[in-house]
């Protein structure tokens, strides 16, 4: 069976996450580079602000290799027989997560931040991360009905096959009968 879902939101997850260690990954070096640069000059709070903007840039590039590398995982789960598809559910769960925490993260880094291309940034990513999350979930549902309702066929089926038997041995008694006669 196929999963478009879970495919479109591979693609989403993978092209978000690598954007964005792009973009974390310059603003890394960026950081580093006023850091050390500014010597004497700065301030205690300065430096305080600064060094807690490094790491949440630093916790956001080191989740987004994480989100990256679960999301790569997943592009294989979309084509994937039930047992298979059952058993990278796993690897699904953790990128809904990934992305879940990532959303969190990008919502604190429009907060404190000020530029209106790094807010264009976060919230065009918070909101791709957030279809993508709800699109795995969509084809986990999806494909927990139709095992529900592929159990329930097989129950029918296998209820029904006794009295088919038993039906399609009175009807060759008949004809054994008949062709007696």
């Amino acid at each position: 069976m196929k999963r478009i879902n879970s495919l479109i939101a591979a693609i989403f997850s993978v092209v978000v996450a690598a954007i964005q260690i792009i973009a974390n990954a310059y603003t890394l070096i960026v950081f580093i580079a006023v850091i050390l640069n500014m010597g004497d000059v700065i301030d205690s709070t300065s430096l305080i602000i600064f060094v807690l903007s490094l790491l949440l840039v630093l916790a956001v590039l080191i989740l987004c290799i994480v989100s990256l590398i679960f999301a790569c995982k997943t592009f294989f789960a979309y084509q994937a027989n039930h047992e298979i598809f059952e058993k990278r559910k796993k690897n699904i769960v953790t990128t809904i997560v990934l992305n879940f925490i990532l959303v969190l993260l990008f919502v604190i880094s429009c907060i404190s931040t000020g530029s209106a291309g790094s807010i264009i940034i976060c919230f065009s990513s918070l909101a791709v991360l957030i279809a993508a999350n709800v699109l795995y979930i969509i084809d986990i549902k999806k494909e927990k009905s139709k095992v529900e309702s592929q159990n329930v066929q097989e129950n029918t089926s296998a209820e029904q096959m006794p009295v088919q038997s038993v039906n399609d041995e009175k009807k060759l008694k008949n004809e054994i009968e008949n062709n007696k006669n």
